[in-house]
């Protein structure tokens, strides 16, 4: 009876340490997770930026091009209306 009660408290114990691990290890998920979300949020925060950037570049690009356009429009129609033909 003795040797049961005291494979019970050994099994117990050891259970008892098994369930001590488990929690540090799953505290040091939740940081690491907590710090992949956190690294994550500050690269997607770099995307956007640059996108942003990009797309400010592009609307330039876009404007300059559309007045280029417009000019050489406004050349044709006055070599046009000055010759009758370009």
């Amino acid at each position: 009876m003795s040797n049961t009660i005291i494979n019970t408290q050994e099994t117990l114990s050891a259970l008892g340490l098994a369930v001590l691990k488990l929690d540090r290890d799953l505290e040091t998920l939740d940081k690491l997770t907590l710090s992949n979300i956190q690294e994550h949020n500050k690269v997607q925060s770099r995307a956007r930026e640059d996108l942003k950037q990009i797309m400010t570049a592009a609307r330039k690009y876009e404007n300059a091009e559309n007045t280029d356009i417009t000019a050489a429009m406004i050349d044709y129609q006055e070599m046009y209306d000055a010759y009758g033909y370009v």
